[in-house]
């Protein structure tokens, strides 16, 4: 059962009370494995909608949750280890075609729901 907390307003979105947990992270300067650990968190929550989105000044890497759950269809989970495996793939080669000299930033949005 999960406790019930006090519903709090951040801007456009409202926490706490009986809305989803909502995520959203601003990252600068990654240190480290940006697509592995993106592939990692979707593997851990399949359920959760996220946008990853990783800019740099020669392109910019994306990927979506809900588009991949629109391609798969119901019947095949994001956890499956074929799929974690493509994700993982598909990001390292979004983030190399996206790599430039200049410090990038990179963003993570999700809801958990």
């Amino acid at each position: 059962m999960r406790r019930q907390t006090k519903e709090v307003k951040i801007g456009s979105v409202t926490i706490g009370g009986e809305n989803p947990i909502a995520i959203q992270s601003m990252l600068c300067a990654p240190l480290g494995d940006l697509a592995g650990t993106t592939a990692l968190l979707i593997q851990g929550s399949p359920e959760m909608e996220l946008t990853y989105r990783h800019t740099t000044p020669k392109g910019e890497a994306a990927l979506s949750t809900a588009e991949l759950r629109d391609i798969l269809g119901d019947d095949i989970s994001l956890a499956e280890p074929e799929v974690f495996a493509w994700i993982q793939d598909y990001l390292t080669e979004q983030e190399n075609d996206a790599a430039a000299d200049a410090l990038p930033a990179a963003g993570i949005e999700g809801e958990i729901t």
